[in-house]
Parts: structure tokens; C-alpha cells; sequence
């Protein structure tokens, strides 16, 4: 619960880039050297918003899965989130340093304050 005048950070470690999928999936390497092969292999759902994916690492001992789900949010769906919580907006930046939140930024930082109650 946030006092009156208190902020909610959030931070967005990436900007969903549906682009990155052909068909919905996407196979990557990652890094390759000798007895050493890093894959990325992920399903994207637009419906859901939902991205299914193994980081795949193959060495001599053998083969590692971590599997990763998420389900992710645009910056403007957070606004509505937070509207609906009864914040309002302070600021978005694409990043710790204050730059401007752009249509190329990867990440961004978003400030909701809660206003102030009135007695």
C-alpha cells in the first residue's frame, strides 16, 4: 500500500518486440566456441502476450534446459493498470540514466504516484 504522495517504480527489463518471431517461434545461438553451444528457442502467443522459451546449453558433459514462460505488458497497458489502481503518471524513461522512452528503447523505468487524499 502506498502512503499518500508514494511512488511505484517499475522497471521493464525489455519492450516486447513480436517482430523478433517469424511465424511465432524464434531459434537463436547464442554463443558457440569450442564444446560450447548456447541456444535460445522460443514460441511467442500475440493472444496471450505469452512467450515459451528454452535456453538450450550444450557442452561435452552433456545438455542443460532452463525453461522460461512469460507473460508480458506494454508500458501503455501499465499506465492503464495503474489508472485503474487510482495512480497517476510521473514519468517514463528508457532507463536508469534518464534518457527519453522512445519507439527504439529496449527497457524502460515508469513512475505512478498516488495522489494525495483529501480530507
Amino acid at each position: 500500500m502506498l502512503a499518500d504522495g508514494g511512488a511505484l517504480v517499475i522497471e521493464g527489463w525489455f519492450v516486447a518486440d513480436p517482430s523478433r518471431f517469424d511465424r511465432g517461434q524464434r531459434l537463436e545461438a547464442r554463443d558457440l566456441s569450442a564444446g560450447w553451444m548456447h541456444l535460445d528457442a522460443s514460441r511467442h502467443d500475440p493472444t496471450t502476450q505469452r512467450i515459451s522459451g528454452q535456453q538450450i546449453v550444450i557442452t561435452e558433459a552433456g545438455i542443460t534446459l532452463y525453461p522460461s514462460h512469460l507473460r508480458y505488458t506494454h508500458p501503455a497497458e501499465l499506465d492503464l493498470m495503474a489508472q485503474l489502481a487510482g495512480l497517476a503518471p510521473a514519468g517514463r524513461w528508457g532507463g536508469w540514466a534518464g534518457e527519453a522512452f522512445t519507439a527504439d528503447s529496449r527497457a524502460y523505468i515508469a513512475c505512478h504516484t498516488k495522489p494525495a487524499s483529501r480530507p
